[in-house]
């Protein structure tokens, strides 16, 4: 098995090396390294490498390699390298996205494969250059090039990740912001691609209700001229009237969560 997997390493670009990065055939032929790759968290997987050479090894990999377990496959949004010491391990972790919203389990393991999926190139060169865009952000725009997803079957997709990993199924006003900022994204990758998300009923209506991106949603959504002065709040975002209202009482305090990368 161990074979198998360096030959899909080095068909990714995956260099194995002490100062140069090595051709394909040594990497083939190295049989002291074993790969452990795990779905740790919903938008990150783990990489362990143990190294039983005698030698430190440098392995770099470029952002695009799929992983591949129990018909789930995920694709690593950001390059990453790591050395690992002679007869020693070590351990990156990589920002990932889900190829399709169907992925509702969590595989134990997974293996690398030589896929590539062309269709989130332009994504991809587009966040490597922005670091900014948050975590969800970046796997919803995934799945709207791989699959055109909308608003219900993304929320579905998180559900049962979240609920796989016990962290509870509601969906936060964050899910809003970073469907607004994907919205950003697709209209400056193709702006001609009429996708599913830019017309979901759904997503206008909480968005312009969410008041950590209501201004942007009603920009996006052409209900205002750019520059123009944004509209007035609704009464039920500053008035408390009952539980659950989108109220200062209610609505969870604080920024947005720090995107994870």
């Amino acid at each position: 098995m161990r074979p198998l997997v360096f030959l899909a390493a080095c068909l990714l670009g995956i260099g194995l090396c002490r100062g140069q990065p090595a051709d394909e055939l040594q990497a083939v032929q190295r049989a002291d390294l074993d790969w452990t790759i795990a779905w740790e968290a919903l938008n990150a997987a783990s990489v362990n490498v143990v190294n039983s050479s005698a030698t430190t090894l440098k392995i770099e990999q470029p952002a695009g390699a799929i992983y591949s377990g129990e018909g789930v496959r995920l694709v690593s949004l950001k390059a990453w390298s790591v050395e690992v010491p002679a007869r020693g391990s070590a351990t990156v972790k990589v920002p990932i996205a889900a190829l399709t919203w169907r992925s509702l389990t969590v595989p134990k393991a997974f293996v690398w494969t030589d896929q590539k999926e062309p269709r989130i190139e332009p994504l991809l060169a587009y966040l490597a250059k922005r670091p900014d865009v948050s975590s969800v952000a970046a796997q919803l725009a995934v799945l709207c090039f791989t699959e055109d997803i909308g608003f219900a079957s993304w929320q579905q997709f998180l559900a049962a990740q979240r609920a796989a990993r016990g962290e509870g199924t509601a969906p936060p006003p964050t899910d809003i912001v970073a469907a607004i900022e994907v919205l950003e994204i697709l209209r400056e990758l193709a702006p001609k691609q009429p996708f599913v998300l830019a017309t979901d009923g759904e997503l206008k209506l909480r968005a312009l209700r969410n008041p950590w991106c209501r201004a942007k949603a009603v920009e996006l959504y052409g209900l205002t001229a750019p520059g123009a002065p944004a509209l007035a709040p609704e009464l039920s975002t500053l008035l408390h009237a009952r539980t659950g209202d989108n109220c200062p009482i209610c609505r969870p305090s604080g920024p947005p969560p720090d995107n994870g990368f």
